[in-house]
């Protein structure tokens, strides 16, 4: 019979300001979970929490960091170039300094994503079993199986950054994300893809990452006419774990996109 409290895998979230994370067990329900923000990248209290319980018992279970940041970028696969990683986003973003550049296959596409070095040293010292995933990779991989009949779109908002994709039958139609300031800016620029990028297409579903999106969905209803919304919601796995800080749908999911 398995311990209901042995690690099975953690999920963090990396951004700007935070590192959250989530530690699930063999019955996949969550053993604990927290928040260590974070300042000028000073990993001092990162540090202080991983050297105790119960990440010394992570080392050999599977690590999934999730990359909250904008430095990503698509690139079709028959161009893709790994020897060229660093170089095609590069294009797209400029320069990058002291970035890890980690490219994965999705939907006919490569998707790149920069981590910056201090980070990808810090975690992939102490994990044996590490997998890097780029938000926007994240939300593909869920429309990839949302999209078979018409056009899915996934819309987060988290810290100021506003990522929208969308898939039509395995097909990438867009991903890409905004520094909105407010409710106002989100808008705008969902309805500007709309306009400009989605307008030949049916779109079936909307699904909503984020109590950030609740106040804006009221008004989406009259834009998006015949598209069912969605609150992408974990499952029962918060049921048994009074959640001691706000934490984020993704490391709820259970179904690591690896």
């Amino acid at each position: 019979m398995q311990n209901v409290n042995s690690i099975q895998r953690v999920h963090i979230q990396l951004s700007a300001q935070s590192f959250k994370y989530v530690f699930f067990n063999t019955e996949n329900k969550i053993l604990t979970s927290g928040a260590i923000p974070l300042q000028h990248q000073d990993l001092r209290q990162w540090e202080a929490v991983i050297s105790g319980n119960p990440w010394e018992q992570a080392y050999n279970v599977p690590v999934y960091i999730y990359v909250w940041n904008p430095l990503f970028t698509i690139v079709p696969a028959s161009f893709y170039d790994d020897a060229l990683k660093v170089s095609s986003l590069e294009l797209v973003m400029g320069q990058l300094k002291h970035q890890h550049v980690f490219a994965k296959p999705i939907l006919s596409n490569m998707y790149l994503q920069a981590v910056p070095y201090i980070f990808e040293q810090f975690f992939t010292s102490r994990f044996k079993h590490l997998h890097w995933i780029g938000i926007p990779e994240f939300y593909l991989n869920f429309l990839s199986s949302k999209s078979t009949q018409q056009t899915a779109i996934s819309i987060s908002w988290h810290e100021h950054l506003l990522t929208l994709t969308a898939v039509n039958k395995q097909q990438l139609l867009f991903c890409n994300s905004y520094q909105a300031k407010d409710d106002t800016e989100a808008l705008y620029y969902i309805l500007f893809v709309k306009q400009h990028v989605l307008q030949s297409y049916t779109i079936g579903s909307i699904y909503l990452f984020g109590d950030e999106l609740t106040v804006l969905k009221s008004s989406l209803v009259n834009y998006f006419k015949n598209t069912a919304f969605h609150s992408a919601v974990a499952n029962s796995a918060m049921s048994n774990h009074k959640m001691e800080h706000h934490v984020s749908i993704e490391l709820l999911t259970l179904h690591p996109c690896v």
